[in-house]
């Protein structure tokens, strides 16, 4: 179980009455279409079965965004080499630049520290997602090398893909 106290934030383990707090937050802000109650409840699933570990944060009782965490890469050029792979964070809109999304990211790197020197993360690389390429790069992930990935296999020079949530560039951290 995790539990951490920073501040006025708490950023603990998933609950399984969060899969609805969270859905009904998405919806208000109009993110209903893209985030499915059913991912969330994957989420709670698997991190009860200690697939994913999830970190939560929460202020004055409400939640404010998650971060997700595979210990081992299921995917992509860090599959098979025991590498930890952030797979979602999300902060509610409302809750958007207090810091909020860096201290989930905080604990979430300190716990992966204790098992791993590494941690990565897939970015996709359409205008949506700018924000969450700087964070991460202001953060100290830099690319891998691997070059694009698509439909989690490498993109070849002159092949054909689709700007979508599937292209995707990997970024690796040294925690060290």
């Amino acid at each position: 179980m995790i539990y951490y106290e920073l501040d006025d934030l708490c950023i603990r383990s998933m609950l399984e009455k969060d899969i609805d707090d969270f859905y009904d937050a998405f919806v208000m802000q109009g993110w209903g279409k893209y985030v499915y109650k059913s991912r969330l409840e994957n989420y709670f699933k698997q991190q009860n079965e200690d697939k994913r570990m999830m970190f939560v944060a929460e202020k004055n009782g409400e939640v404010c965004g998650y971060v997700t965490l595979l210990l081992k890469a299921k995917k992509g050029p860090f599959f098979h080499k025991d590498i930890p792979e952030l797979t979602d964070i999300n902060v509610l809109t409302k809750f958007r630049n207090q810091g909020i999304g860096s201290k989930i990211l905080d604990v979430a790197e300190g716990v992966c520290r204790e098992i791993n020197d590494y941690i990565s993360v897939a970015i996709s690389l359409y205008a949506e997602y700018g924000a969450t390429q700087r964070f991460y790069i202001r953060r100290g992930y830099i690319p891998d090398g691997s070059g694009l990935w698509y439909n989690e296999r490498p993109v070849l020079q002159g092949e054909t893909c689709v700007n979508d949530d599937e292209l995707v560039l990997y970024f690796i951290k040294d925690l060290r």
